[in-house]
């Protein structure tokens, strides 16, 4: 199997945790594609967390690519580096499963990792904007004449068709956009993705495959049984569970392989995270009794 990521020194140790889960899940052996910029040898190569089940192919990107371009709130600069995988990974890859790094793995992927393409350049699942028909901004759906009641689809968790990817769009079109569009891209390469591949994108279920605990507040359908069915979590948003803040669902799912990378991380945000529930509670008590008053 091939999976890609994207990974710094900040973010290494979440690339260690989702790593740790996806190997434990799952069936095949792995090939480890890794971009990054500057990580040296010693530093990425904790990734390989079985050397038995998965080997460290690390890519480095010129990050001059992007020069001159900014992001905005949490998202990172080096996740336009997603969108050079089809011309910078080996030619002889076909497909590639991409994931981001705030992930947990919870169910064996071979199967779905080999799903048919039916000649789509992804599989992907779509984003919770969809039930509320948002994602790209109106000019950007007018600009490239994107068809209206498309799918906006989450990123996170993308199987790549590699060469079908490479014939229908180039490196050169795709910077163009990322330079052209870099205001309006509110969701930087996801928005991207997006506009090449609204129609060229296989949809799969976002309950199953890119389970996110944040879009419960607008999605009924998840919820603490829905996330025992899930083969993929995704802890999109600026906060995650290595914070003692967080207070969605898979709380414990995450610490079940982040306690094995970081112990002490563990008793101290699991504290954290209990002092902060039980918060919560009182102060939502406190809130009904006034009401009531």
């Amino acid at each position: 199997m091939n999976v890609g990521i994207i990974s710094s020194r900040e973010h290494i140790k979440f690339a260690q945790i989702m790593l740790l889960s996806l190997v434990e899940n799952c069936s095949e052996f792995i090939d480890l594609y890794l971009f990054h910029t500057d990580l040296k040898e010693t530093e990425y190569n904790v990734l390989a967390v079985d050397k038995a089940k998965i080997k460290v192919h690390a890519i480095k990107v010129d990050a001059l690519l992007f020069d001159g371009i900014k992001v905005k709130g949490h998202f990172g600069l080096y996740s336009y580096f997603r969108l050079l995988a089809p011309y910078i990974l080996p030619k002889e890859l076909e497909r590639i499963l991409w994931l981001d790094t705030d992930l947990i793995i919870c169910k064996d992927l071979a199967e779905y990792y080999y799903s048919d393409f039916h000649q789509a350049c992804l599989i992907a699942s779509p984003s919770y904007m969809s039930i509320g028909g948002g994602g790209l901004c109106r000019e950007l759906i007018d600009k490239y004449h994107v068809g209206e009641g498309y799918t906006y689809f989450n990123a996170g968790v993308l199987i790549m068709n590699l060469p079908e990817m490479r014939k229908t769009n180039s490196l050169e079109a795709i910077l163009k956009m990322v330079y052209d569009d870099r205001l309006l891209l509110e969701y930087i390469d996801q928005d991207v993705l997006n506009i090449f591949y609204w129609n060229r994108c296989k949809l799969t279920s976002q309950y199953l495959y890119n389970f996110a605990p944040k879009d419960a507040c607008v999605d009924r359908n998840i919820n603490a049984k829905s996330i025992e069915n899930a083969y993929i979590i995704h802890y999109c948003g600026a906060l995650k569970p290595s914070d003692g803040r967080y207070r969605e669902l898979g709380f414990s799912q995450f610490w079940k392989y982040a306690k094995r990378i970081d112990y002490k991380a563990y008793l101290r945000v699991s504290a954290w995270h209990a002092f902060y529930v039980v918060g919560r509670k009182i102060k939502g008590l406190t809130k009904g009794k006034k009401r009531e008053e």
